[in-house]
């Protein structure tokens, strides 16, 4: 399932070029990418309903030091696993397997 947020587009990403796309990592300053990653997390981990203890920042606080596009993709992740579950139901007559 994808989506957007505030960082545009969320969601399974095919290909590392859709992460630098989707979070315009061009228009970053090298030295903004720990203060934007940890913000990304944070939000994500907020848009999950998760609360985040001392042990869980500094966690967040450590994967922020990541490369954006790997921060992007775990941050994506959160927020999906903080959704309601989409079903997916088959769309005409019933098949039998066997």
């Amino acid at each position: 399932m994808t989506g957007t947020s505030c960082y545009g587009r969320r969601g399974s990403y095919g290909a590392e070029g859709e992460v630098i796309a989707a979070i315009d990592l061009h228009s970053w300053e090298l030295e903004d990418y720990p203060t934007r990653n940890l913000a990304r997390l944070t939000d994500a981990a907020e848009a999950a309903g998760a609360e985040l203890g001392s042990y869980g920042m500094r966690i967040l606080n450590w994967l922020a030091g990541y490369e954006p596009q790997s921060v992007g993709v775990i941050a994506a992740l959160i927020e999906r696993a903080g959704q309601e579950p989409t079903i997916v139901t088959a769309v005409g007559p019933k098949q039998d397997r066997w």
